[in-house]
């Protein structure tokens, strides 16, 4: 039996385990779940999210991370209706300061 969005226990789950890791060890367990390039598209939204926050153009944000226009137009988007992403991308910008493992990668 499939999950369903009403149903996402194990999301939960997952979630709480991430919230008690440390920045190297919430990494460790994403990259045993996603592939190499779930990674990635996370990654790169998250990198066209911050890009977007800094006034980047979609043809620099296209050129500098090798998207499409409909990629970003679909962060940007999101990022205009979901507050809970905006907040994402806030905190994803503070750890970044904050962790420099993150940078090296």
């Amino acid at each position: 039996m499939g999950s369903t969005p009403q149903d996402n226990s194990m999301t939960k789950a997952l979630a709480a385990v991430l919230s008690r890791q440390n920045g190297k060890g919430a990494y460790a367990l994403l990259a045993t779940i996603l592939t190499e390039k779930e990674l990635e598209y996370v990654e790169k939204r998250l990198r066209i999210a911050r890009m977007l926050e800094n006034e980047f153009s979609y043809t620099q944000i296209q050129k500098e991370l090798k998207v499409s226009a409909a990629t970003v137009a679909s962060v940007s988007e999101q990022m205009s209706t979901d507050e809970a992403f905006k907040k994402l991308v806030a905190v994803v910008e503070k750890e970044m300061a904050r962790f420099r493992w993150f940078r090296k990668r």
